[in-house]
């Protein structure tokens, strides 16, 4: 049951790791749970931070052109690491500037 939540969760549109743990909390599911349900997702590659980052940050900067800093900041908000964010941001700012 809990992975069938967790796949119907991030079905639709790819989400982080931390917006998936937080909806399983919101379903009940203890700890422990969440958290083996978690690795076992990351390491099938259904939750990939890294890759939702540089997703999300060519939707809304590159696409839609969004202020980088306003996209880092909500980055930060869906629980991307401070330092993946930033990588990511300058792989990206490096890509826009050649």
């Amino acid at each position: 049951m809990l992975f069938r939540s967790a796949i119907k969760y991030i079905y639709r549109t790819p989400k982080t790791e931390q917006d998936l743990r937080i909806k399983l909390f919101q379903k009940g599911y203890s700890s422990n749970e969440v958290a083996n349900a978690i690795e076992i997702l990351k390491h099938k590659k259904y939750i990939d931070d890294e890759a939702f980052a540089q997703m999300y940050i060519n939707s809304e900067v590159i696409k839609k052109g969004k202020p980088m800093i306003v996209v880092s900041q909500k980055l930060r908000h869906k629980g991307i690491d401070k330092d993946l964010t930033t990588k990511i941001i300058n792989k990206y700012e490096s890509e826009i500037i050649e």
